[in-house]
């Protein structure tokens, strides 16, 4: 089990020529309550990402679906190195927005 505490802040924003704009930010902390004992290291994680969404709302297809594209960037870093990393995920595609 554990325990995650964090700040995240967001909002959506229209913009000139029927795009809106969904940024995030977060940083957390999770912390372990029983960490396993067959583990060296602590597995506590610091935790910090962003992420933008784009969407093209005066463009529908078929029955309220809009385009979009999305970026995001996480980065994980923990006592136990194999538990660390850098995630970059980028989605394009379309979304029910009706």
């Amino acid at each position: 089990t554990y325990t995650i505490a964090g700040l995240e802040a967001f909002g959506s924003f229209d913009v000139a020529a029927g795009l809106v704009i969904e940024p995030r930010i977060y940083i957390a902390q999770k912390s372990f309550d029983d960490a396993n004992p067959l583990f060296i290291g602590d597995p506590d994680e610091d935790q910090y990402g962003a992420r933008v969404r784009v969407e093209k709302r005066d463009l529908i297809f078929g029955n309220g679906f809009v385009p979009f594209f999305e970026a995001e960037y996480n980065n994980v870093k923990s006592g136990i190195d194999a538990f660390s990393y850098d995630e970059t995920l980028l989605n394009i595609g379309i979304t029910k927005a009706f």
